[in-house]
């Protein structure tokens, strides 16, 4: 994607861009959905899927929930994350958010 795209794109459009982002990253195994998450998607419901983008603060934000491979350590994960994501904020997304929050909701296998 070489244009910036509007701050209120989809989630849909918006959590895909986000992980074409993270799936490189070493360590991240998924994006972090909880089975309502993961049901409001299926039947298209307006939902807080694992990436929002706040765009009403007075800092603009982008929340980001991942699944990180057991055994790997956590924070360099985080800080591989954050400055994949800030990356994809900067080139990306018009304005870019200013702050940038990574949580990890779950470990799991990375198979």
């Amino acid at each position: 994607m070489s244009e910036k795209q509007h701050p209120h794109m989809n989630p849909e459009e918006l959590t895909h861009v986000v992980w074409k982002s993270l799936a490189e990253v070493p360590g991240i195994v998924d994006l972090h959905r909880n089975p309502l998450q993961a049901l409001g998607e299926r039947v298209r419901l307006d939902w807080h899927g694992p990436v929002r983008l706040q765009t009403d603060r007075r800092v603009p934000l982008l929340e980001v929930h991942i699944v990180v491979a057991a055994g790997r350590p956590i924070p360099p994960v985080v800080d591989a994350a954050t400055a994949a994501l800030r990356k994809l904020a900067a080139d990306h997304l018009e304005p870019p958010p200013v702050e940038v929050r990574v949580f990890v909701d779950d470990l799991a296998d990375e198979a």
